[in-house]
């Protein structure tokens, strides 16, 4: 039997909904790295963007993509329905808990897997994450991190294993529409997770999910979003340390939030 093949480019943000972002010249988008003096803007393959070489191998020398299928699993299981709810969105005029639970599945599983979150377990040689239970310092098993996965495709696992899942549920939601493709996203989703009062998720280049515990009864709007949230989301980001690229279909919107924010 032929051996099943293997990738060792893993993406911590999924292709699929990273080509939402996609520019002009396919399967490239544009980046603003906050890193270097220059602040340079070019533009990025989506084919080897947010990836890193075997970043879900507990054991690199003898890699078994386990991640990796539960992964594309996930992914398979819910693009479409992602691009649904988006080129749908136009005769929408609230978010029912279905579409809540279906950003919140996206938003948990992008913040679940990013490398910032994962770790070595040295006593057991696995990868394992932080945010599976929400609590920073347990040793998490591999296994327990691909229930994660598995509850992130709706299986029932334990129920203190979907926790992320469920701390997000809590929050009321909006769902902010721009006219033009402004929405941004950065290479750390991360940065916000437990105990802030509010949390941002890009769905796209013109819808961004506003979840906040501090307003009541927004029955999950859909509305057009006004320039002080655009400013305070792009604030947002920017603020935390670990994030350090931005992301855009068009140019001109990452030169922008350069000249605004980075040439003081």
């Amino acid at each position: 039997m032929q051996d099943e093949k293997k990738t060792s480019n893993e993406h911590f943000i999924p292709r699929f909904y990273q080509r939402y972002w996609e520019c002009e010249d396919k399967g490239f988008l544009w980046k603003l790295d906050t890193e270097y003096p220059r602040k340079q803007i070019r533009k990025k393959a989506i084919s080897s963007n947010c990836s890193v070489e075997n970043l879900y191998e507990g054991d690199i020398n003898n890699p078994d993509n386990a991640f990796e299928r539960l992964y594309g699993a996930f992914e398979n299981e819910i693009s479409t329905k992602y691009k649904r709810f988006i080129e749908g969105r136009s005769c929408l005029q609230h978010i029912n808990e279905y579409n809540k639970k279906l950003i919140v599945r996206m938003f948990a599983n992008i913040s679940s897997r990013h490398e910032l979150n994962l770790y070595r377990n040295r006593k057991n040689n696995v990868l394992s994450s932080m945010f599976t239970l929400g609590i920073e310092d347990k040793k998490i098993d591999h296994r327990v991190m691909q229930n994660f996965v598995a509850i992130s495709q709706g299986g029932v696992i334990d129920e203190d294993e979907c926790i992320l899942i469920d701390e997000i549920m809590e929050y009321d939601m909006q769902v902010l529409v721009a006219n033009k493709p402004d929405i941004i996203f950065s290479d750390c989703i991360i940065h916000q997770m437990f105990g802030r009062e509010e949390l941002f998720f890009p769905i796209c280049p013109t819808m961004l999910a506003y979840m906040t515990k501090n307003i009541k009864n927004m029955n999950g709007q859909i509305r057009k979003i006004t320039r002080e949230e655009y400013e305070r989301y792009i604030r947002y980001l920017i603020e935390f340390p670990c994030v350090t690229k931005l992301y855009a279909s068009n140019k001109n919107v990452l030169e922008k939030i350069r000249e605004t924010y980075y040439n003081g």
